[in-house]
């Protein structure tokens, strides 16, 4: 006599646990003065946009350029997402505005760089 196959069913239940990350955090972006290709590009300045405080801060800025690096971070940017123009407002969403410098073209003499991410500490 032949045994017959019997099937069992088992049932798995997956939990999937939700990491956030709840501290508070800094990102910096750093202002450069476009030289190349003949020397080059110099940091001119840091801003920073805080968890904490929900503010746009300047960390440093070189004596020479910052009355034009402030002239710039008072204003609201723009960049192209494909064929869409996308306007970010410093003051209705710093956050986003800080995040999206690097994709805009900030001015004809100087640029900023992408974000750096670091956790605060108090």
């Amino acid at each position: 006599m032949a045994k017959t196959p019997t099937t069992k069913t088992v049932e798995v239940s997956k939990t999937e646990e939700e990491v956030v990350d709840d501290i508070p955090k800094r990102y910096y972006v750093n202002f450069y003065l476009k030289r190349e290709p003949i020397a080059k590009d110099e940091k001119v300045g840091t801003i920073f946009y805080s968890d904490t405080t929900k503010s746009i801060e300047v960390e440093g800025l070189a004596p020479n350029h910052s009355s034009e690096i402030e002239n710039l971070i008072l204003g609201d940017v723009w960049f192209m997402d494909g064929a869409k123009q996308i306007f970010v407002s410093r003051y209705e969403t710093p956050k986003d505005w800080l995040l999206s410098l690097y994709k805009s073209n900030v001015s004809n003499v100087f640029y900023a760089s992408e974000a750096k991410i670091s956790n605060e500490t108090e």
